[in-house]
């Protein structure tokens, strides 16, 4: 029986530099390299690193590889590996429970995370002493989910001539008769794909594919009844900033920072930084199997095509570094600039008594339509933002965008709207959002900017019912041409990346990262545009409307502050 401690070998490597590893994996390895001290010392926890070990001995005993240069040949696990399965498998508390119940493994593909995965389902299904253990493989769609992990258990078993005596594969599932155990495959996006399941392990595969963020409390919710269950979620990055895995990934680095101290969930994420992307040093520290098992002559040629093709920098960036990119190939913002914007803590009370600009970008019938107040302190602007949606156009924009409007109409970031009986935004929703910034914040408006286009009505409503234009606030028109946004969006592209710009709405975040750059290289001029022309950019829209006013009276705004 293997009882080496591969957890504080992979800390101590990690910590020294002798293995380059992320900064927050090693924070992660230390901590529990600590945990294993103070287990050994009465701690909380037990630490049995042979018990741990049982995994990896489960595969080198039963499993073989099924394809490629090392088909026919022992499954082992690398150092990484060994160290997350025994940290999971490993720990547990004074009385025999399991401490960890979730683990976020987000690694690069072509690192082995199905493989590992697929190893952790089989012990899973059969030697984790658990009588009618019911394990579920999910994806975003079942043919993802039969095809990866479920058909890699399948082919395990098919070349172990124990596992294929033990096990039958019947129509839906494999079954396991000694025990009344089985493992199924599911798809993740249908809505009650785990209702009325008791799950003792549930695997998620590709979460950067899953926009439903309700999913991880639904999987949670599977495995209540068990005594020992565990959720794993492996993913290699994606595109868009609302699936679970920046979830995950948001969540991890906050219990890998000791912001978030969550003792029974385990994140370990490897990425490169997005500043050194380009660094060979960067490649070793987001994948870990980086020469072992993935290719680094497949690394520098996919770089160099990286290089001169924007579409396969993406991709390099997002699968082969772990750097979540955004919706479109060539972002306004890459994903680390456009989180600059969240730095901050603060609250739009904080700015009583001061003078704002607001701007607004108004829908057509069913679309979003956005308003925002941007204020002044210090060096940085502050942006403060609502969106309205029709009614009766939540669920299809749900779906359509595949964005979580419900939770954010819940958090109050989005409002529904019921002009025509639900089926546009009345303006009146935003007129009244205007005043209650003026009367219930105590905040002073000078500018309200506005794309003329559609908006004479809502103008006129607001010069003779709301006061704008008779108080000394002035209704602005923002021209939507290069003439008027080109030089201002540049200006605020600068402040951004430099920190300078701090957003308080999540959907509104969202909407910038769907905006890409138009360049005219004749005149050297900018304009936003849609990254594709399902994407909603209005939150955007209503921003830089405002900028493009507040900006042009910078010097009037600081006697405010």
């Amino acid at each position: 029986m293997d009882s080496h401690d591969y957890v504080t070998e992979y800390a101590e490597k990690t910590k020294s530099g002798e293995i380059l590893a992320p900064k927050s994996v090693i924070s992660i390895f230390s901590m529990l390299a600590d945990e294993i001290q103070d287990a050994d010392q009465g701690g909380r926890w037990v630490f049995d690193p042979a018990k741990g070990n049982r995994p990896k001995e489960f595969a080198r005993r039963f499993l073989k590889h099924t394809k490629g240069k090392w088909a026919g040949q022992a499954v082992c696990f690398e150092l990484w590996q060994a160290a997350i399965s025994q940290a999971v498998f490993g720990f547990y508390d004074r009385d025999g429970n399991r401490r960890f119940h979730e683990l976020a493994l987000l690694v690069p593909r072509k690192c082995g995370k199905s493989t590992i995965a697929a190893v952790w389902v089989l012990y899973g299904l059969l030697a984790d002493n658990e009588q009618s253990a019911e394990i579920y493989c999910l994806a975003s769609t079942y043919k993802q989910a039969f095809d990866v992990i479920f058909t890699q258990c399948f082919d395990f078993v098919r070349l172990s001539p124990s596992l294929n005596k033990r096990l039958t594969k019947r129509k839906y599932d494999l079954y396991d008769s000694r025990t009344r155990s089985k493992l199924e495959p599911l798809a993740a996006m249908r809505p009650d794909a785990l209702d009325g399941k008791n799950a003792h392990m549930a695997v998620l595969d590709e979460a950067h594919a899953i926009t439903n963020l309700d999913l991880w409390s639904t999987m949670r919710q599977s495995v209540a009844a068990r005594s020992n269950p565990i959720i794993i979620v492996v993913s290699s990055a994606g595109r868009g900033t609302e699936s679970l895995y920046m979830q995950m990934r948001t969540l991890g680095l906050k219990v890998a920072n000791g912001e978030v101290p969550l003792e029974h969930y385990l994140p370990v994420i490897y990425e490169a930084s997005a500043e050194n992307w380009e660094s060979e040093e960067e490649w070793f520290r987001a994948n870990p199997s980086l020469s072992s098992v993935k290719s680094l002559q497949d690394m520098r040629e996919k770089f160099a095509r990286a290089q001169h093709v924007p579409t396969d920098a993406v991709s390099f960036k997002a699968k082969d570094l772990g750097i979540q990119a955004l919706e479109s190939s060539l972002t306004w913002l890459e994903y680390a600039d456009l989180q600059k914007a969240t730095t901050e803590t603060w609250s739009i009370e904080d700015f009583r008594g001061f003078v704002g600009v607001c701007g607004v970008d108004l829908s057509l019938v069913g679309d979003l339509t956005s308003a925002c107040v941007l204020l002044h302190k210090g060096d940085t602007w502050y942006c403060h933002s609502h969106l309205w949606l029709p009614a009766q156009t939540l669920e299809e924009h749900t779906t359509k965008d595949k964005i979580p409007y419900p939770a954010w109409i819940e958090q109050g970031y989005v409002s529904l709207s019921y002009g025509g009986g639900g089926s546009y935004v009345d303006h009146a929703d935003v007129q009244r959002w205007f005043e209650s910034i003026v009367h219930e914040l105590g905040i002073s408006i000078s500018f309200v900017a506005y794309d003329p286009w559609g908006s004479r009505d809502f103008v006129r409503r607001m010069e003779e019912e709301s006061g704008f234009g008779r108080d000394g606030s002035v209704m602005v028109p923002v021209r939507q041409g290069s003439q008027t946004l080109s030089a201002p969006f540049q200006q605020l592209t600068a402040e951004w990346k430099s920190g300078l710009v701090q957003v308080d709405n999540p959907c509104c975040l969202w909407t910038c990262s769907n905006v890409t750059v138009e360049q005219e290289k004749r005149n050297q001029t900018w304009l936003p545009a849609k990254a594709r022309g399902r994407m909603r950019t209005d939150g955007f829209s209503a921003l830089l409307c405002a900028y493009v006013v507040a900006s042009e009276h910078l010097t009037e705004l600081k006697r405010w502050e």
